[in-house]
């Protein structure tokens, strides 16, 4: 995950929005699959959590979107990180077999964007800007998982 070309907090959010996308397209994908009982009610709470996330970092990117080629690289790499094989995946490894699978996938998934989005931040320290954006959406993926976790337990 190291070698990000980020030098922006501009670029650092794009990359966590595209990345919030794939998220949120997969669980729409999913409703459509599942649309009835309580896998139905546990996507519908997974998509509306991601879809809060993505209006929060588009939110905090506020029109800092990189130049079309960079945008293209960026997206390129983001595509590759979080639910990389998309809802077969997601499928194949069991996520959407129950509410408690469907946490446990998700909360693997927080995980992966928590250590992504550090290791990004450490990637970028020669760009302080960037590296602050990194490590405030971590954070805020951090929280999202705990929240998961949490739910898990219960």
């Amino acid at each position: 995950m190291l070698g990000v070309a980020v030098k922006t907090a501009g670029d650092a959010l794009y990359i966590a929005c595209e990345m919030e996308k794939r998220a949120v397209k997969l669980y729409e994908r999913a409703a459509l699959i599942w649309p009835d009982g309580s896998i139905a009610a546990a996507i519908g709470d997974m998509l509306s959590q991601e879809r809060e996330h993505l209006r929060r970092f588009t939110h905090m990117l506020s029109g800092r979107v990189p130049e079309h080629a960079e945008a293209l690289v960026l997206s390129a790499r983001a595509a590759g990180i979080l639910f990389d094989e998309g809802l077969g995946g997601a499928a194949r490894e069991g996520a959407f077999a129950s509410p408690a699978e469907l946490l446990a996938y998700a909360a693997g998934q927080e995980a992966l964007a928590v250590d992504c989005y550090t290791q990004f931040a450490a990637a970028c320290a020669a760009y302080p800007e960037a590296q602050a954006a990194f490590l405030a959406i971590a954070q805020e993926e951090g929280q999202h998982l705990a929240t998961l976790k949490k739910a898990q337990n219960k």
